[in-house]
């Protein structure tokens, strides 16, 4: 009667994880090309990326965005980020459901430079779009971020 139950138990364990693998290679691209949107909407200028690409070991047991040699340029033309590798990573689940919290943010192999103007507003402060209602806060409202990781990032300030 154990066994049995640890069997089916098994059974249906793996059943689940690979139907969810499948699922996001199937839905790779919509999965990568959503991500990016909801981060590139909520700013004034876009990041670049020379190969965006899923990564199912990083994360694991959730799946990570890695953009390879992402870079993003402040408002004013100046560079504010340059990464060798940045991992955005999702609950596979969380992203079924359409809800957009971002496990983590790994950025690694990076140069932050943060510049300020005459009013003590910094290039990071300006980058973010407004949404006119509140032009004090942000609008990434969209967005839920639980954790940071920075590995051999350089801050410029």
């Amino acid at each position: 009667m154990l066994k049995t139950f640890i069997k089916w138990l098994s059974l249906t364990v793996v059943t689940i994880l690979v139907g969810v693998t499948l699922a996001v290679y199937l839905y790779k691209d919509q999965i990568i090309e959503q991500v990016l949107a909801e981060i590139n909407k909520s700013l004034k200028i876009a990041v670049t990326v020379e190969k965006i690409d899923l990564d199912l070991l990083h994360g694991f047991p959730n799946i990570a965005v890695q953009l390879t040699n992402a870079s993003l340029p402040d408002v004013e033309g100046n560079s504010l980020l340059e990464a060798g590798e940045i991992y955005i990573v999702l609950n596979p689940f969380n992203l079924i459901k359409n809800d957009h919290t971002i496990e983590r943010l790994d950025i690694e192999e990076a140069t932050v430079r943060i510049l300020f103007d005459e009013h003590n507003k910094s290039n990071f402060q300006n980058l973010i779009e407004s949404t006119g209602e509140e032009s004090d806060k942000d609008s990434l409202s969209n967005l839920s971020l639980n954790a940071i990781s920075l590995t051999n990032v350089r801050v410029d300030y």
